[in-house]
Order: structure tokens, then sequence, then C-alpha cells
């Protein structure tokens, strides 16, 4: 790639706001990195249609140039003290290592960030575009919906997977009183407030890495890898006696779970119903203080455990966030804010809704007692804003079951409330999975589907189950990704699969274990062996490093520098460009750091450590396969990757092992 010896930057302006023009030249008056062009913007009636008009000619147009990336600016942009061509420079660098499609200056509105570096965050939404650098990746997929009605800075949110913004912020809207595209924007004070609010949300974000970075992860892990088997927590369930419906659901919740030390507590009574449950968590808190109870799970009686819920995981999580200094850990909420990702499914949140299932640690207990609850107060919303070190499970392992009516809040009376906000937050908490793990975000993401599971189970024989499918629908199969397509269920690979022992005949994963760390990916194993039946059967295709040790060994073979050849041409061409003509031979240390970080890859195997870990995990018979060939007709021209990549280089890269339980 060919990076411009100045930025290029394009600023939408209508001719006859003349003050805006003036400001935006001042801004970029000296500036030597960026070669400043103002384009008349487009007019029409609808503000937002004719800025879209007008970003997608200037993408068109820089597609046509081939350019790498440039700026899009509106009028109002100012550029903040945090600004300076060196920080500017860093943020795209590492943006383009990160395959972006856009980079912000500021956002007026981020959803869902994600910490990357000291200056860079990933989001899941944002809107504002006063500052953005459009990349290459994203070309496309804009000029694809050139002559659709959209709203600039939202629609590009939902198209692109990749967005990142500089931190701090390097710039920002400067408000004239009035807006061509955002009419709320008109009201004085507004804009400043959004973009303080927001940059506001990343100084918090930044503060709870920086304290949470503090803590030795590898310890909290170690020490939690081989708990007591009588490990159990003192569970509190609050119920109303004429509630005898709820009473029978919660009662099947936790019949066989060893697990949990069960205590049924009457509902305190109050006209106002948050005030009775506040007092019921007071009374259960009073009681674990006395007992000297380390921690406790405070239970309502409409929580159900989700097909992600494992014995085993929840009591590491319950003991490592405690370690980590929790004051209370949600098995799962029906709405939360910002998320930092901690460790083993583990997220700092902000804020939360829901408390149908709540882990409380001593830490908290006289915090709860000595709190002035009022009237007017609701009680998971005045826990939440209680406490700091709050977490919640992910994915969930507990939702609130719909029974129609609330004793504490008025609004989830209505039939099918109380699912949507689940379902939302699972969608929400999905799409930062998708960004944490380095996977495409969509608006349209899944989530579990028991129907269809339930329903393949029930008929399919034999019984086969794909993980990470993508586009590789396979017909017979239990279709899984994180990100689903028509055909295929949600199912995150990294953390505990939803279905029962010794289920499938057959589990398949196609280029999906490299994109888990090592952790992770053996976690995987394990579950994979665990749902697999007696003598069924593990088939993994994955990129393999063996075959680029080789070439290193071999660099100047005709084999070698082909393939180099190709793998930069498709993937660094500027790389490519740099060596292509010289005397001496590609080398091959590009392709194999290339390898190693692009794509997602986390963690790459060669044949003898994954033949290890698969042993490890409890397989036996161990066999190595080309791709396509299988000695069990069942798995037999499973691979889709040759359509992705030509069928020598899939040879070359992939190693296909099948496995035995």
């Amino acid at each position: 790639m060919k990076i411009p010896a100045t930025i290029p930057v394009y600023a939408a302006n209508l001719p006859q706001r003349k003050e805006r023009r003036e400001s935006l030249e001042k801004q970029f008056r000296g500036r030597n990195e960026f070669d400043l062009h103002i384009v008349s913007a487009i007019a029409d009636k609808d503000g937002a249609w004719g800025l879209w008009q007008t970003f997608c000619a200037i993408v068109s147009q820089e597609k046509e140039k081939g350019t790498p990336y440039f700026v899009f600016c509106e009028d109002d942009h100012v550029f903040t003290a945090n600004y300076t061509n060196e920080l500017l420079q860093a943020c795209i660098s590492e943006a383009l290592t990160l395959d972006a499609d856009l980079l912000s200056g500021g956002m007026s509105a981020i959803g869902l960030p994600l910490y990357k570096s000291a200056h860079l965050y990933q989001v899941v939404s944002f809107t504002g575009m006063q500052f953005t650098v459009v990349f290459q990746k994203a070309y496309d997929v804009i000029l694809a919906n050139r002559y659709e009605k959209h709203v600039t800075d939202i629609f590009l949110s939902e198209i692109c997977s990749k967005k990142f913004v500089m931190y701090p912020f390097v710039s920002i809207q400067q408000e004239f009183g009035y807006s061509d595209v955002t009419s709320a924007n008109n009201k004085v004070g507004r804009v400043d407030r959004l973009f303080n609010y927001a940059e506001t949300s990343l100084h918090i974000l930044t503060k709870v890495k920086n304290h949470y970075s503090r803590l030795d992860r590898a310890f909290i892990e170690q020490s939690t890898a081989d708990l007591p088997d009588d490990m159990q927590i003192p569970t509190y369930v609050i119920n109303l006696p004429e509630r005898t419906d709820r009473l029978a659901h919660i009662r099947s919740q936790f019949e066989g779970r060893e697990e949990f030390d069960v205590h049924m507590v009457e509902a305190c009574r109050h006209s106002i119903g948050a005030v009775g449950l506040w007092q019921s968590v007071c009374g259960i808190v009073a009681a674990a203080k006395a007992a000297d109870h380390d921690v406790i799970l405070v239970c309502e009686d409409d929580h159900v455990f989700t097909a992600n819920y494992n014995a085993k995981l929840f009591l590491q999580q319950v003991v490592q966030a405690g370690m980590m200094g929790a004051d209370v850990l949600l098995g799962g909420v029906g709405g939360f804010g910002k998320l930092y990702p901690l460790q083993n499914g583990l997220f700092w949140t902000d804020w939360f809704w829901c408390t149908q299932f709540t882990v409380i640690y001593k830490s908290a207990y006289e915090s709860i007692l000595q709190a002035d609850f009022k009237e007017t107060d609701v009680a998971d919303e005045f826990l939440s804003k209680l406490f700091s070190n709050k977490m919640v499970i992910g994915p969930f392992i507990s939702k609130q079951v719909d029974f129609g009516y609330s004793d504490v809040t008025r609004e989830n009376n209505q039939k099918g409330k109380i699912s949507s906000h689940f379902a939302l937050a699972e969608k929400r908490m999905s799409k930062f999975y998708s960004m944490l793990y380095g996977l495409d975000i969509r608006d349209n993401m899944g989530v579990y589907d028991e129907y269809m599971v339930s329903d393949y189970l029930r008929s399919a024989s034999p019984k086969a189950l794909n993980i990470g499918c993508g586009t590789n629908i396979l017909p017979g199969w239990l279709n899984t990704d994180v990100r689903p397509e028509t055909g295929a269920v949600f199912m995150n690979a990294a953390f505990s699969f939803p279905f029962d022992a010794d289920t499938f005949d057959y589990v398949y994963s196609e280029h999906l274990l490299e994109h888990l760390t090592y952790d992770r990916g053996k976690f995987m194993l394990s579950e994979a062996f665990r749902v697999l039946k007696p003598n069924g059967v593990l088939r993994l295709a994955v990129p393999t490093l063996d075959f680029l040790l080789k070439m290193y060994a071999n660099p100047t073979s005709e084999l070698t520098q082909s393939y180099v050849r190709w793998s930069l041409q498709q993937y660094a061409p500027s790389m490519f460009a740099d060596f292509e003509a010289d005397d001496a031979p590609i080398p091959v240390s590009l392709v194999l750091n290339n390898y190693m970080r692009f794509w997602g890859h986390s963690m790459l195997y060669d044949r003898e450590t994954l033949v290890r870990m698969l042993e490890k995990s409890g397989f036996s018979s161990i066999e190595i396969h080309l791709p396509g060939e299988s000695n069990h007709s069942f798995l037999r021209n499973l691979e889709l990757h040759d359509r992705v990549v030509p069928a020598w280089v899939n040879d070359l890269e992939t190693v296909v092992v099948e496995a035995h339980k």
C-alpha cells in the first residue's frame, strides 16, 4: 500500500455557510500534513441525504485513484488541544494493522467501546462524522449502498465492521447554533455535552483498564483451576408464597444442582414492590453477615438458567470475581452500559438492570445494609449505583422468565416486555464478543435458538455439530456460529457448549481454533470431547505452522517463492512492492509475520502441538488427512476454505486432523 505524503482531506460545505468555511480553513491553516479540499455539499431538503450523496461521491473518486485512505470532514470540525500529527499518524498506522474500515478523531456517541491500545478504542456503533479517516477496505461496501437513502454516520456504523476512535479525542464539533443534518443539535450546548459524555466514558474505561491490569490474572486463574468438588454457594431465593407458579418454576431450576445450598425466603411485603424487594435483599444480607458467609447468591423466583450455564465454570467465575475485588456479580442482565473484558467470561460493567441472579460478596454487605433506599428507588438500579466494582457473566447464564406480571416493575406487566429486554442485552453482548474476538459485527446478530436446536436433535441421524460454520451451511448438520447466517444458530465456541454430554456423533470445525487463545482453544476441545458420543469423531481443519517452518528453512525454493509472492500480493501489497524488484528472494519472514498477526489469529499450531492437545483433551486414534478426505463418508468434502484461496494454497496451509472419543 502506497502511503500518501500528505493526507487527502475532503470537507463538505454548503456555499452559503461561509462562517463554517472560514472556521474550517482556519483549523487546517499551517497543518502541512493535510491536503485540504473543500467540497460543495450536495444540497437537498433532507440534509442527511445530501451529506450521504456528497460522501459517496468522494469515496467513488478516491476508489478510482486507489487512495489507501482519506479524511472526510464536516464543516463544523475543530481540532482539540490533544491533536498532534504524530498521534494521528500513529493511530492511522495502528488502525491499518487492525484492518480498519473507519477511524474517527472524536465521536458524539459511542456504543460499546473496546480498549485496543493507549490511544485507540474499537466501537460497535457511533455517531459523529466531523473528522473521519475512511480506509480503502470500506470503499466497496459504502458504494454498494450509494443510491439508498441513509444517515451517513448511523449507516456507516451498521455496515462497517471495524470502527475505531482516537483517544483522547483530537476532533469535536463546533456549535454554530444550527445543524443542516440533525435538528436536535440546534439546541445550544447539546453537541458539547454529547462529545464530553462520549470522551468521559473512554476516560472511565481507561481507568478501569489500568485498575484491573495491576492484577495477576495468571495467578487468579491458576488458583481456581482445581476447586473443591463439594464447593457450595449459599443461595437465597425470594418468593411470595401465593406465587405458586413461580415457586414451582424456581424449585425446578435448582433441582439436582448440588453446587447451590438453597434457602427459600418469603419476600417482604410492601405496597411498593421495589421497596419490598430491597427489604428482602437486606434481610438476606443481614443473615449472611451474621453467618459470616464470604459470598452468597440472591435469586428472584423468575430466574431461569440459560443453555450457557456450566457448574464448574460458574464456581470458578465466582471465586475469580471475588479475587478481582467484585462487590456484585450478575449472571445475566436485561440491560447494561459499557463493558470491560476481564477473564474467563467475566466483564466489568458501569451499570445494569435486573437482579434475578446476583452474587453478593462480603465486601458489599455493609454498604447494602447502610444504604438510604427511598420509596422512589428501584432495587436493581439502586444496587448498580451503589457499587463501582460490579461484574456480569457473558454469555449470560441466567435470564428472567416472562410470567406476564411483575411485583416490582410496573412496565414489565406487559407480556413479552422482559423477554425483549434480555433479547436486546444478549444481542449487544454478542456484538461485543464479535468485536472482542476480531469477528465482523452486523446488526442482525442472532442468539441461541433453542427451538431450532431441539428440532434438530429430535430428528437428525447421525447428529453432527458444525462449529464456527460461517457461510459453510452443511446439510444434515447443526450449524453454529457467533455470527450466524440463515440456517445456523448462535453459539460462542470459546465458552460452554449448550448441549448435554454424549449428544453428537460428529463435531467439525474449519479455520476457527486459530482465532481462540490457547486457553480458550483448549476449552473448546474439551467441550467437543464432552458433547461427542463414545466413539464419536472430531474433525478439525486449521492453518498449520509446519509448512511455514519448512519454507523458512528453504527460502529460495520455487514453491516457497511462489507462495510468498502470492500471499504478499493478496494480503500485504506494500511489502510485496518493497521487495519484488530485489535480486534476492523475497524474505519468508514477511509472510510468517503476517500469518501470525492477520485475520484475527490468536494461536497457530504445528501438527505435534495439535495432536498433543487433542490427547490431553481425552481424544485417541488421531489421524492426519488432506482437505476433503476422510475414512468416514460423512466427513468427506466438508472444507470450504479452498473456495477462499486457490486449492494449491489450501493444501499447503491447512492440516486436517480427525480424533476419536
